[in-house]
């Protein structure tokens, strides 16, 4: 035990009791060490599996640190439509040419000078390319229009026009021939036989676009759009859902597409769109909705009027292909974000900033979330085992208070080179009582020298340390 607490040693000692115990009562200090070592192995064991168990259980987070912004004045982090230019262009109201440009507050202009230059910010935000301003999601899937670079290490609140769609698959509702589902080139299909408010389903010249839907459920233009929230659809056709030896005139699996002609696989796509004046908070890189108010009609039509600029199938092409991966979402839930998407970003130059509500500095934490269990039979180990060396410690202490010769007792028992001095140095009794073991040394010659290894006697050879001999 003097040369290693281990559990080796620890096991050794308890076998030498028990053997030698009929014949050689074990001597207390020999019980009481290996009380003590067998304790403390115990308890450190508890204290490296309670460790190995805290480390496996627990899980790293990021807890935010919030203080006082520092800036100068409250940063413009919102976007509202811009009145003014809404204003200057309500001027223009005398006729019907003058209406589209009045009603799209100036961002569409039909006359000769076009609206190229007022779409243009639009196009830049949809392919993610303007130095101003991006669409980004809120944590309920609301479309938000936000600066392009936010600075890092704030939380901040505000408001801003926000677009938020839900879209379903009403297929089902709108094949209403079971015998004959049409051409090659086209599929039966009409909404209204089925109690779907959406007229311009027939497929039978073309396949419909998407487009905004009046209170009758006809196709019309953005800044026509009767109430909010509204409606809108799309018959959509895609190769992409299908599958080598696909069977005709059937829905694949439990979506909205039905396979039919040479077109593919088709699906009718119906949705609710709302236009938002939403309050949200910015915190940890995440917009966090706090309040959502349906914004007017007046309004709505002001924000959709770029994007319902005619009938579009630029929705379903960019999303073409979503939902193959039922682990990923529907087509449906895809089709819809990216409508929201391109309904607030094509009309991005309507919209100005406006000034933050509140903004403060937020700074991460990196932490780790701990289980219970692990923690209180780590700390309550770590604690028993303090508090096993303290009573060791005091017990030293005071037993070897006022006692002669303990220092040099313990030599003994820690330091090899004082035997090996007793047993073969110099025969000089005050080196002995030296506490320092190098001085113990004095100035050998060779014949002090040692030897380690057999010696050959008559009685045989034994292995020794000697003096060596010259």
């Amino acid at each position: 035990m003097c040369n290693a607490a281990n559990l080796t040693a620890f096991f050794s000692s308890a076998k030498f009791m028990a053997t030698k115990g009929d014949k050689l009562t074990p001597a207390p200090m020999l019980r009481r060490s290996i009380f003590v070592l067998g304790s403390l192995l115990a308890v450190s064991y508890i204290v490296a599996a309670a460790d190995a168990w805290l480390h496996a259980s627990s899980t790293g987070i990021v807890i935010p640190s919030i203080s006082a912004y520092t800036g100068s004045a409250l940063p413009q982090f919102g976007r509202e439509i811009n009145e003014t230019m809404c204003q200057e262009a309500s001027v223009f109201d005398t006729d019907a040419v003058g209406h589209i440009t009045a009603a799209s507050c100036g961002i569409l202009n039909p006359g000769s000078g076009g609206s190229g230059n007022k779409l243009a910010e639009g196009i830049r935000v949809l392919s993610n390319s303007s130095t101003l301003q991006r669409v980004v999601f809120t944590d309920d899937q609301t479309a938000l229009l936000v600066p392009q670079n936010l600075p890092s290490n704030i939380t901040y609140e505000a408001q801003a026009v926000g677009v938020k769609s839900q879209c379903t698959s009403i297929t089902k509702y709108c094949i209403y021939i079971t015998s004959d589902y049409g051409p090659n080139a086209f599929l039966n299909l009409d909404c209204s036989k089925g109690g779907i408010n959406y007229q311009n389903s027939s497929a039978q010249t073309q396949i419909p676009p998407l487009c905004a839907l009046d209170g009758q459920g006809v196709c019309t233009i953005g800044i026509d759009i009767p109430s909010n929230p509204f409606t809108a659809a799309e018959v959509v056709t895609s190769f992409a859902y299908l599958n080598p030896g696909q069977p005709l005139d059937q829905f694949i699996g439990n979506t909205g597409w039905f396979v039919h002609g040479n077109k593919g696989a088709w699906n009718v796509v119906f949705c609710n769109i709302t236009a938002l004046d939403v309050t949200y908070t910015y915190t940890s890189s995440q917009f966090v909705v706090q309040k959502a108010v349906p914004k007017s009609v007046t309004d709505t039509q002001h924000i959709m009027a770029a994007g319902f600029e005619g009938q579009t199938t630029a929705i379903s092409q960019q999303v073409d292909g979503a939902g193959s991966d039922p682990n990923t979402g529907t087509y449906e839930q895809a089709y819809a974000l990216e409508l929201s998407r391109q309904m607030l970003a094509r009309g991005a130059f309507l919209y100005e900033p406006n000034d933050v509500i509140r903004i403060q500095s937020e700074k991460s934490i990196i932490g780790s979330n701990l289980q219970v269990a692990p923690l209180v039979l780590f700390v309550a180990a770590l604690v028993l085992f303090s508090l096993q060396v303290l009573w060791i410690t005091l017990r030293i202490i005071i037993a070897a208070w006022n006692v002669q010769f303990v220092e040099l007792a313990a030599l003994f028992l820690s330091n090899p080179l004082t035997v090996v001095q007793m047993l073969y140095g110099q025969p000089n009794p005050e080196l002995t009582w030296n506490k320092n073991v190098e001085q113990r040394f004095k100035d050998e010659t060779d014949l002090d020298r040692l030897q380690v290894g057999p010696v050959y006697t008559e009685q045989g050879s034994f292995f020794t340390v000697t003096k060596a001999s010259v």
